[in-house]
């Protein structure tokens, strides 16, 4: 189940307080969490889950850097972004100095996405 409290920030335009639902983390999960889910749910050992997810991890890294798009079925795409300094008046003096920093993006797949639309989402008392 999803979780949401009731969040306030003072609005730019009036000044007034306006509110929100937020998203409440309700735990983080380690690596090893992940791989011991993993292995619960078909017939690899946890050496192997270990191992795939090592593997997975470097592979995806190594494409990010290669400027690639990776795909990861039914979970969705990650890919790369930047963030630029300032613009330039001209296309000739744009270089990688106008790079304040890359990102990665992860785009969820349409078949997440719609999976989560139907998610049981509750208010937290506070």
């Amino acid at each position: 189940m999803i979780k949401y409290k009731i969040s306030s920030v003072k609005s730019p335009k009036s000044g007034l307080k306006v509110y929100f639902p937020s998203i409440v983390q309700v735990a983080h999960l380690s690596f090893d969490d992940v791989v011991t889910a993993v292995e619960k749910e078909c017939t690899l050992t946890r050496a192997d889950v270990r191992g795939a997810l090592s593997a997975l991890e470097y592979v995806v890294l190594k494409e990010l850097k290669q400027g690639n798009t990776v795909r990861l079925g039914g979970v969705g795409s990650f890919r790369l972004t930047i963030v630029s300094k300032n613009g330039e008046d001209d296309a000739a003096h744009v270089s990688a100095r106008n790079i304040a920093r890359v990102r990665t993006h992860f785009t969820p797949s349409g078949a997440m996405s719609a999976a989560l639309q139907g998610s049981e989402i509750n208010a937290v008392v506070q």
